[in-house]
């Protein structure tokens, strides 16, 4: 496959590239702890350098390292999924108390208290009072916005 010249920045490597490509990373003690983090500690440098020496192209990298990781990650998904159908997030939620899980939008509408939110200090005017009395309330308040109320306390508007 021939790959345009302003891709070579993008473009994957040729088998003739790879074994100079396997000495830099291994040049590069960040990748080497990454490795070893991920593959555990009996993955040491001459370990690698062997397995990488046998990969002859891309797919064989692919292979022999990723492969092996991607069975290992979904056997240990199946596994935990049939005995634990939560996440280790949701698990710890659900201790709080505070998970939800079907019709979210009404549990956190029951969970919310409005006395944290409503201003009780606000201005309280009245649909009986006499205009003079309205604006006594307006000029002595501080407040932009005003809550109408009725006989029983009970917002209008």
């Amino acid at each position: 496959m021939i790959i345009p010249q302003e891709f070579d920045a993008i473009r994957p490597y040729t088998p003739e590239e790879l074994p100079a490509v396997f000495e830099e990373l291994f040049a590069d003690p960040e990748f080497l702890a990454v490795v070893q983090q991920v593959m555990g500690p009996q993955a040491t440098p001459e370990v690698l350098r062997a397995q990488l020496a046998q990969c002859q192209t891309i797919l064989d990298v692919q292979k022999t390292f990723f492969l092996p990781l991607m069975i290992v990650s979904v056997a240990s998904y199946l596994t935990i999924h049939a005995f634990e159908r939560h996440s280790i997030y949701a698990m710890r939620l659900a201790r709080k108390g505070e998970l939800l899980t079907h019709h979210k939008d009404q549990s956190v509408l029951t969970l919310m208290t409005l006395d944290a939110i409503i201003d009780k200090e606000r201005p309280r005017l009245r649909p009986d009072m006499y205009l003079g009395q309205i604006v006594q309330a307006i000029s002595t308040s501080k407040s932009l916005h005003f809550a109408v109320v009725g006989l029983e306390g009970g917002l209008l508007g």
